[in-house]
């Protein structure tokens, strides 16, 4: 989840805003902000899934280690290019 101090949580759409873009009049401000809170917490899930993505990625020019054996991309089962 985003932490305290995040800007997640200290600059909120305001509820005018939230129904200028949902376009709905039936909704209560309770409902209206329910679906504002739930948006936020799904855009910061997304930010800490791809946080996660950036820390695992290695420069392919890093590598100066070769005595290990590399996994093939794509394994096929008679050994032979596509």
């Amino acid at each position: 989840m985003a932490q305290e101090n995040s800007p997640l949580n200290t600059h909120r759409i305001s509820l005018t805003d939230c129904r200028k873009v949902l376009k709905v009049d039936l909704l209560t401000d309770e409902q209206v902000l329910l679906i504002r809170d739930f948006l936020y917490r799904m855009v910061a899930i997304e930010l800490q899934v791809r946080q996660q993505q950036l820390t695992n990625i290695y420069p392919i020019n890093n590598f100066t280690d070769d005595t290990t054996k590399c996994a093939p991309l794509y394994p096929r089962k008679h050994r032979r290019a596509a």
